[in-house]
């Protein structure tokens, strides 16, 4: 992660299936809405020197109790759930569907732009970032039918004016939880049956990682921007040269992997997916072919992976639950569990991220937003109430947090964005 505006991303997986098992809804019906209880208590909390955490002063917060909402534009059944992002200045938000993508100023509240797109049946996911000649580009994935998607580029100006035609690519982007951006912000990793890497500045730039036999589903780039890490549903993680595409190694990951994460130091790498087991591995000179430390116990799928600001702690999440796995003494040091365990609705843990220099951790988990401060033992969490109705199935939500502004918030599963007054940093 980098200074300033954290964004952080997820997808949609409501089961323990291989792919999304949320029925597509006719057009002009709207999908089921449903009321669970308000804050899913925990088997295992947060915990420092054997006392459970706390609730910080106010905590929970509910829907309703934020400072700002903005509502997806309609109709929001033309999406698998709330594409949405925020540019990296945290001065835009942008949301969509099929039919328009809407773009917002967020230090006025004003839309500087509503403009019609070229769908398909669904709009799915959506990323933003600085653009290499200025402005941002924004890159929507568009799903075509079950099995096929296509991406469509647009350079935004920087008050969110759409400055040219969008540039067609082939495939999708990779999941939420992945990295797809190299660090210089000029290239992007995306799949379709294979993997691509696409470049910001040049539309007929495409380099083709050719050797799946499954979907590629995750991707990483290292911090150095020289190589790319990718993971499949064939349960083998790849090592690729990012500049060439020239295949270097295997990875074994996992049944059905969905995560692969390089360290921010670029010694390690982690994959995690299916079979409820994270790997860690050695990268470089000091590679290894069996992995070098491993953490299981997942109630099911591990979604999430994210390394601490310094390498020397890895967080994952799965099925309502988050471990913390410590580098240094070789085992699990923090256990999050909640009752939900395996196949409920917005149980899995998604957007995992590490806030203020690794001392608190975020994640999203039962329509919701949750931190935990490891210093002074306490958490927060921004959710739904008891009576609030959310997306039956879909956890497709998005968090962002602007430390300029000092908000915390995101996408969540009434198609709603809304922003609480938190500092990530204080």
């Amino acid at each position: 992660m980098t200074a300033g505006t954290l964004l952080v991303f997820s997808t949609i997986i409501s089961s323990s299936l291989s792919f999304p098992t949320t029925a597509w809804p006719a057009k002009g019906e709207a999908r089921k809405l449903s009321t669970h209880a308000a804050v899913n208590a925990s088997f295992f909390d947060w915990q420092k020197d054997g006392q459970p955490a706390q609730w910080a002063n106010s905590y929970p917060k509910t829907w309703d109790s934020e400072i700002v909402k903005y509502t997806q534009p309609s109709p929001s059944y033309l999406t698998t759930a709330g594409p949405g992002s925020v540019t990296p200045d945290g001065n835009l938000l942008i949301m969509g569907n099929t039919t328009n993508i809407r773009i917002t100023d967020l230090a006025t509240g004003n839309t500087t732009a509503d403009f019609a797109v070229e769908g398909a049946e669904l709009m799915n996911r959506m990323r933003s970032i600085t653009a290499p000649s200025g402005g941002y580009s924004l890159i929507v994935t568009f799903q075509l039918d079950y099995e096929n998607k296509t991406l469509q580029e647009y350079t935004l100006s920087l008050s969110g004016i759409p400055s040219s035609t969008p540039i067609s690519r082939e495939g999708g982007s990779t999941a939420f939880e992945a990295h797809p951006f190299s660090n210089d912000g000029r290239y992007f990793a995306a799949h379709r049956d294979e993997g691509r890497i696409y470049s910001l500045s040049d539309p007929d730039y495409a380099l083709t990682l050719s050797r799946y036999t499954f979907d590629l589903i995750g991707a990483d780039w290292s911090s150095d921007g020289a190589t790319i890490a990718t993971a499949g549903f064939d349960g083998v993680g790849k090592l690729w040269d990012a500049h060439t595409g020239t295949f270097i190694r295997d990875i074994y990951a996992g049944v059905n992997a969905w995560n692969v994460q390089f360290s921010l130091d670029g010694k390690h790498i982690a994959t995690g997916g299916e079979d409820q087991t994270v790997r860690i591995y050695t990268t470089g000179g000091n590679f290894t072919s069996e992995p070098i430390a491993t953490f299981d116990g997942f109630p099911d799928w591990v979604r999430s992976l994210e390394w601490s600001p310094k390498g020397d702690f890895l967080a994952g999440g799965g099925w309502d639950q988050v471990q913390v796995y410590s580098m240094a003494e070789e085992r699990v040091v923090q256990k999050r569990e909640g009752e939900a365990g395996s196949g409920q609705d917005a149980s899995e843990v998604k957007d995992l991220v590490w806030l203020d220099g690794g001392r608190k951790i975020a994640y999203r988990v039962f329509a919701g937003l949750e931190v935990y401060n490891f210093d002074a033992n306490l958490k927060y969490r921004w959710g739904r109430g008891e009576e609030d109705d959310f997306v039956v199935g879909v956890d497709y939500v998005q968090t962002w947090f602007l430390p300029e502004k000092g908000w915390a918030g995101g996408f969540d599963p009434d198609h709603a964005v809304r922003f609480w007054e938190f500092d990530a940093e204080a």
